[in-house]
């Protein structure tokens, strides 16, 4: 279990920190943990062939970020519901309006299987990196992928694909998303 100490629950403001998990490089992965309090739970940018499994909890601005991964990430049983401070006070009002379960910008195939998003301002957030690794094109900032099992309940938008590129490609067979399926900006 993993939790921020310096994070107040009670009616302050929501105090931004570090990423509570960290991956970087070739083959990172994180397996069957906890997050409590957590700002941003696991970042994976520039963490080809990741692996994150078994993560659950209630980060608060951020559960997952995955950017710049230039080869298969998986993300798989991944479940962010109201554990830690719930959503009463000043976390539970910052999640609601600002919190995303699962961002995904730049990824080359992110397999994503059997997550669970609950009480964020977006479940789901697909939208182009902000990296300038491929000056010129455009259409490379985007992610592709394949989500399988994926839901979202409690969220103010359950999916977002935020994208002006041309090769972004999103599958979402047998997903449950209890509200607006799908939105783009």
């Amino acid at each position: 279990m993993s939790t921020d100490p310096g994070q107040s629950t009670g009616d302050v403001p929501v105090r931004p920190f570090a990423p509570t998990v960290r991956l970087a490089g070739s083959d990172a992965a994180v397996t069957d943990v906890e997050l409590l309090n957590s700002y941003i739970g696991v970042n994976a940018t520039g963490a080809p062939r990741h692996y994150i499994a078994r993560v659950q909890g209630q980060p608060i601005a951020v559960g997952v970020f995955v950017d710049q991964t230039f080869d298969i990430g998986r993300i798989e049983d991944c479940h962010f519901n109201p554990w830690g401070p719930g959503l009463r006070g000043t976390v539970g009002q910052f999640q609601l309006t600002h919190g995303r379960a699962f961002v995904i910008e730049r990824s080359d195939w992110e397999y994503v299987f059997n997550t669970f998003a609950f009480g964020y301002a977006i479940g789901y957030h697909f939208t182009i990196s902000t990296a300038n690794f491929n000056p010129g094109i455009e259409n490379s900032k985007g992610c592709n992928g394949n989500f399988v099992g994926i839901g979202a309940d409690y969220c103010r938008n359950a999916s977002v694909l935020q994208l002006t590129c041309h090769d972004c490609v999103v599958c979402f067979p047998f997903g449950s998303h209890s509200c607006a399926f799908l939105t783009v900006k």
